[in-house]
Formats: C-alpha cells, sequence, structure tokens
C-alpha cells in the first residue's frame, strides 16, 4: 500500500513538472517586465565555451528564475511575507512611514575613489568653468520616514566626503543637502521611485542658478500639470508590495515665455512613456548617451550637463536660459568627451547626479581616461575657463588693444599695463589707427616689450548683416597674425565683443544676433590662431542675452564701476605663464608736486551736481590723468579730471599750476579737446555740438575745462567757485 501511495505522489508530481514546463513554455514570453521596470534575462547562448566554464547554466538559472509563470505574484508574495515577519526591507529598499519605499544607500570605496579622482583632475586643468551637484537620496533627506534604527550617517558622510576633496576656486561644489532638508515637509521625492519629483527638481534649478549665472523663474511663472496618478517606480519594482503607492507624477511649464525648444537624439517630454512601466522617463526621454537641445533664448551660453537620471527632471528647467544644452549621461555614451565641448564651444560644465550614482558607477571615471586619450584636451589655445586668481603683477607687462570699452578699462579699473586704445577705433582701420597718445597703434605695438596682449575690437566696425562677418575675421585674423610676427613668444588674448541692453538694439544697428555670431567666428579664430578667447560677456549679460540695464548708461558702455568688474574677470581667466609674472612690480603712480591753494575736488562735485550730465563722470586716477591730456603730474600742483564710460564726450579737468607752465596748461587742454573732436566726428556725430566751443577757463593759476550740454550753468559754477575760494 505504502508503495502504491508513493508512485501516485511521484506520478502527481511528474505530471505537475511536465504540465508546469509546458504551460510556461506555451505562453509567450515578455523582454521586460513592467512591474519591475527591468528587461528580463533571455535564454543563453549554447556553445562549446558556455557549457564548459558553466556559465550556460548560471545564465539558464537566471533566465528561469526570470521567466517562470506567475512570476510576479511569487515575488510579491516574498515581499508580504518579508514584511509580516517584521523585516525593514525587502530586496535594498526599507519599508517607510506614510507609504514610502526607500532604497538603501550604497556605495563602493574604490569606485568613489575613482570618481572623486577623476573630477578632481578635469578641474585642475582649468579649462573649463566647472560646477559639481551631489543631489542627495531620500535615504538622507526623508530619513524621519525610515523604519526604527535603519538610518546611519553613510550617505550623508560620502556627500561630505565627496564635497571636502575639491579645490573651490577651481570648481563650484554645490551643496543642496541644507536646502533641502528645509523643504522635506513638501513633496520632493517619490514615495515609490528613487527619483526628485517636480517640486524636487524645480528647487535644485533654483539652487543651481547662482553658480550657473541665470535668474531662475518664479514658481507662478509655471503651470503646474498632474501627468499621471499611477506611477510606481523603481523603488516599488524592487519591493513589489502591495499597499505603497502610486505616485502622482507632475510636470512645471512656462506660463509666458515662448522658447522654441529643439532636441537632437532625444526629447524634452516623452507622453508616449507615461503609458509604460517605465513612466519617469517621460523627462527627455528616460537616459540616452548624448542629446543636444537648442532653444531660441539666443544669449550665446552654452551647457554641458554630465548626468545621471537625477537630472532628467532638471534640465528642462534649465533650456529657459540657455541657447544651447548638451546632455551627456557616461554610462551610455562612448564618444570622445572633450571633442563634443570642443567641437561646440563649450565652456560651462555641471556635473550633477545622485550620491548613490557618484558612490557606485565607474562611469564619472571615464573622464579621467578621456583627458589621457583625447587630442582634443590638449590643444593650447580657444576658450579660457575659469582660473585662480592672480595679483595685478600679472598684467604689467600686457598691452590691452581697444576702443572706448578698453579706454574706459584703463580709466576706472587701475589695471596696470600699457594701453592703446581710442574711441571708435576698429579692425577693418587698424592700421592707420592712432591711439589717445598720439602715437599709431601699430607702431606701438611693434615696439612694445609686452608680453600679454589683450584685444577688444570689433563695435565699431560696420556689421550690418551676418555676410559681412567673414571678412571682419579675416581682418581681425590678418591683425593677430602681426602681433605673432613681432611677438611670437606672447599670450595674445582676444576678448569677445560685449552685446548692447535690448534698449539700444531696438533704437540703433547694433543688433545681438550678429554680436553673438562674430563672437562665435572669433573663439574659432583663436582656435585655429593658437591663441586665447575670453568670454567676457558671460559676466554681464541678463538671460535673454542683452547687456544688463543696470550697469550701462547708454546700452554699449559700462557705468564707471563696471569696469572693475570687468578687470576682475580678466584676473580669475588666465593662462599659466613661462616666468613668474605674479613677481613684476607695478609702476607705483606718480604724485602731483604740492597742497593748492583750491579745493579742485569740490569744484568738480559742484559742476557734477549742477550741470546735468548724460554719462555718470567719475574721477580718474594720475597715471590717467598723465595719459589723457599728456603732462607728466610732477609739475602740477594738483590736478583733478572726471570722465565718462565713453557713452558720450563729456569730462572735466581742472588743473593748478605755477604760473610759469600755463601756456603749457593750455595747450595741453587744447590738445586734448582736438583729439576728442576727431575720435567723434565720425563715431557720435552728435557730440560735436559740445566739443564745438566747450567751456575753458583760465585764470591765474587755476585752468578749468568742462565738456557739456549746458555750457551756461558750467561757466556760472566756475565764475561762483572763484569769487568765494
Amino acid at each position: 500500500m505504502k508503495n502504491k501511495t508513493y508512485i501516485y505522489t511521484v506520478t502527481i508530481l511528474i505530471f505537475f513538472f511536465f504540465a508546469f514546463c509546458f504551460v510556461n513554455a506555451a505562453i509567450p514570453g515578455k523582454d521586460f517586465s513592467e512591474s519591475e521596470n527591468r528587461y528580463l534575462a533571455k535564454f543563453p547562448q549554447i556553445n562549446f565555451k558556455s557549457m564548459t566554464d558553466g556559465s550556460f547554466m548560471s545564465d539558464f538559472d537566471t533566465y528561469v528564475c526570470d521567466r517562470f509563470i506567475f512570476r510576479d505574484f511569487f515575488v510579491s508574495l516574498k515581499a508580504v511575507t518579508e514584511k509580516l515577519s517584521l523585516k525593514k526591507e525587502n530586496n535594498g529598499v526599507y519599508f517607510g512611514r506614510d507609504g514610502y519605499l526607500i532604497p538603501a544607500f550604497e556605495k563602493n570605496e574604490e569606485v568613489l575613489e575613482q570618481n572623486i579622482r577623476s573630477v578632481k583632475k578635469l578641474s585642475e586643468a582649468e579649462k573649463f568653468r566647472l560646477t559639481l551637484c551631489i543631489v542627495p537620496t531620500a535615504f538622507e533627506v526623508e530619513k524621519e520616514q525610515l523604519p526604527l534604527f535603519a538610518y546611519n550617517t553613510k550617505e550623508k558622510d560620502t556627500i561630505n566626503r565627496i564635497n571636502s576633496s575639491f579645490d573651490t576656486n577651481k570648481i563650484n561644489v554645490e551643496k543642496p543637502l541644507d536646502l533641502l532638508e528645509h523643504h522635506k515637509e513638501e513633496y520632493l521625492y517619490y514615495k515609490t521611485d528613487h527619483h526628485q519629483t517636480a517640486k524636487g527638481g524645480y528647487l535644485m534649478y533654483r539652487y543651481l542658478s547662482a553658480d550657473l549665472g541665470y535668474t531662475p523663474l518664479d514658481e507662478s511663472s509655471f503651470d503646474i500639470k498632474i501627468l499621471t496618478e499611477d506611477f510606481l517606480g523603481t523603488s516599488w519594482s524592487k519591493a513589489m508590495l502591495d499597499g505603497y503607492g502610486p505616485d502622482k507624477m507632475e510636470v512645471y511649464e512656462p506660463k509666458f515665455l515662448k522658447n522654441k525648444v529643439t532636441v537632437e537624439d532625444g526629447v524634452l517630454y516623452d507622453y508616449s512613456k507615461l503609458k509604460t512601466g517605465d513612466k519617469y522617463a517621460f523627462f527627455l526621454g528616460g537616459n540616452n548617451g548624448f542629446t543636444k537641445i537648442k532653444t531660441s533664448v539666443n544669449n550665446g551660453r552654452k551647457l554641458a550637463v554630465i548626468k545621471d537620471s537625477y537630472a532628467n527632471n532638471i534640465v528642462p528647467f534649465l533650456v529657459n536660459h540657455f541657447e544651447e544644452i548638451y546632455v551627456i549621461d557616461l554610462r551610455y555614451f562612448n564618444g570622445d568627451l572633450f571633442r563634443e565641448m570642443f567641437s561646440f564651444n563649450v565652456h560651462d560644465i555641471l556635473i550633477l547626479c545622485g550620491s548613490s550614482t557618484f558612490a557606485t558607477d565607474e562611469s564619472i571615471g571615464k573622464i579621467s581616461s578621456y583627458i589621457e586619450t583625447s587630442e582634443y584636451f590638449d590643444i593650447t589655445g580657444g576658450l579660457v575657463g575659469k582660473s585662480s586668481e592672480v595679483n595685478d603683477g600679472y598684467f604689467a607687462d600686457a598691452l590691452f588693444i581697444g576702443d572706448s570699452l578698453t579706454d574706459g578699462l584703463r580709466l576706472y579699473s587701475d589695471t596696470p599695463g600699457d594701453f592703446l586704445c581710442n574711441t571708435g577705433v576698429n579692425i577693418s582701420a587698424i592700421e592707420s589707427a592712432i591711439a589717445s597718445n598720439k602715437m599709431s597703434i601699430v607702431e606701438q605695438i611693434k615696439m612694445s616689450n609686452a608680453s600679454k596682449f589683450y584685444i577688444m575690437l570689433g563695435i565699431n566696425d560696420n556689421i550690418f548683416e551676418e555676410a559681412q562677418i567673414s571678412g571682419f575675421v579675416k581682418k581681425y585674423g590678418y591683425f593677430v597674425d602681426m602681433i605673432k610676427e613681432y611677438h611670437p613668444k606672447s599670450s595674445i588674448y582676444i576678448q569677445s565683443l560685449l552685446p548692447v541692453s535690448a534698449e539700444k538694439e531696438n533704437n540703433s544697428r547694433f543688433k545681438n544676433k550678429l554680436i553673438y555670431k562674430c563672437n562665435e567666428e572669433l573663439h574659432n579664430l583663436a582656435i585655429d590662431k593658437n591663441v586665447y578667447y575670453l568670454k567676457v560677456y558671460e559676466d554681464f549679460t541678463d538671460d535673454d542675452g542683452y547687456l544688463k540695464k543696470d550697469i550701462t548708461v547708454d546700452g554699449v558702455h559700462f557705468k564707471t564701476p563696471y569696469y572693475t568688474d570687468w578687470y576682475n574677470y580678466l584676473k580669475t581667466h588666465t593662462v599659466p605663464v613661462e616666468r613668474n609674472s605674479d613677481s613684476v612690480e607695478t609702476v607705483p603712480e606718480q604724485q602731483f608736486s604740492g597742497d593748492g591753494e583750491y579745493d579742485l575736488e569740490a569744484l568738480c562735485e559742484s559742476l557734477t551736481a549742477g550741470v546735468e550730465f548724460k554719462d555718470e563722470l567719475a574721477f580718474v586716477g594720475i597715471n590717467a590723468i598723465k595719459f589723457l591730456y599728456g603732462i607728466e603730474p610732477g609739475i602740477l600742483v594738483n590736478a583733478k579730471v572726471m570722465a565718462g564710460g565713453g557713452s558720450t564726450a563729456e569730462e572735466i579737468a581742472v588743473f593748478e599750476f605755477k604760473p610759469e607752465i600755463k601756456s603749457l596748461v593750455e595747450r595741453t587742454i587744447n590738445e586734448r579737446i582736438e583729439s576728442k573732436r576727431k575720435a567723434y566726428e565720425n563715431y557720435m556725430p552728435k557730440e560735436m555740438i559740445k566739443l564745438k566751443n566747450p567751456v575753458v577757463v583760465i585764470k591765474d593759476k587755476l585752468a578749468v575745462l568742462c565738456i557739456s550740454d549746458n555750457n551756461k550753468q558750467a561757466e556760472k559754477i566756475i565764475e561762483d567757485f572763484l569769487k568765494n575760494r
């Protein structure tokens, strides 16, 4: 009887086994598990190698586990069993409070160190303006939702270690943890997925604005739309536990911006993904190796984002502030990273990824390999990234060549070095151009002992249509070649043209579209000529690429304090030189011969208060007075000069002198007036009205020049000053 029972039992088991195999084989298989959000194992290849090394049986075991019928039921049953047995997690996902499923934080020490070294190597090269942002996961931000005793400080310690590993003079290191913790009562992380919600992405977008240099849009500028309310993410796919989720997915759509966005090799939003299990792939269509995004922002700004999926819902916010964005996921990108940076003239790089990716994924470490193998990384010349700040001595052997903007740099920034500049100078007539010291620019370049040349020319050239740009750049190239011929070991910096303000563009010949096209070609010229290119405009433009209206008098020239900002930009965008320029002493400022009888500063202030000037006049230094008027300070008792930023011919100059040099002072003033007439007659003809008969008063030991629109008022103020002194 026992034998019969045994036989029946075995027969039934064999029947069910073969029935199970038959049904399992008969039911069509699927390659992707919607519930687990992953691709399932395929039947392994049968060959001699796989059969002898044991890999076939191992892969076959995985295949069977992935493909058996009712698999989802058994996986879910396992999760329920784990929770009922009072376990805190399943498949590395904690059963949190308030419906949260929170993945545990993991790290690989070797990979973490490799990734830190890789980013550090890129930052120390100082070729790009580099920003690093490690986004903490819900494990750290939502730690109150974790089961009792599940929290540890491993993620926080890892993030602090990453952030403290870099020289912040060479890389901007973002630390968003405090911000996210401050807003943790809001819906920042999906409860069933490891990513941030649209709200979390918006907060990150606002946080990044300071170092990436844009003004973020207020939340009220967006329509916040619900995409779906049945999102079950990767955390749920791992835990497979009913009773958790689903999540609500939203998207922020700008209300007012008319920004046209085109995407190559990808999409900004993929609505088809909302019908799949991988709904988060709605953002950017998921993870792609390389995606180029071009917008109609038209501000010349380009950004490369090296990222993981944490950046996918942040990048759509950034398209409102950059003309082009290059999105690179090194996990799937196998091209030459720096060829892309070089080809697209990219200066700003944002490395944006989750802490778990940086601590476990080897892809960030690929940057080191690109640095070592890319033929594009070591190209000399081209764009100069942000560098450590040099002191004034670096510029002691520099020569600055330009127009009225460069003249403003000389007058108001205390920049050392020599200057060859004049109002209205352009590249088309550079061979015949005369500097404000009445000498030929070209001849002085030949005789110069400078080892660094800074050029900003072009805003005065006649470029009214795109077809004229090639001729402009060709002449610019000839000029660079001429400098290199006479100074073959020098460093040459081509400075970008500055765009104009929105108001100026609407009411003048200047068109920013052409200015940015010129800048792009000047960048290419710098690469071709193996010289350096400085994107000066990036610190002085608004999100739409216009010159900021609050820093300019006329939409072209700076207000006087901002010439110092220009100089500070130059100090933090340099290339190393063979000798230590920091040790070079700057020429000390000369002094006047002694205390005078007149309060010259008070007279200047009375004139600026009582006469309406269109420009904002400011005092210039003693060396600048010598340069402008060609007179040695030592033979003057005292002098004060106030000049504008170049937008007008307006100027005030007062000199106290000894009687024996009265004729010299008078001649000096007349030469200055004549020099300004020659500079402005073609550049700004309307200024000739002021220069026709400016106020010149020479009485006793005092000489006064005032160039303004109101001669009568100026004369009265000077007369009252002489009476009441």
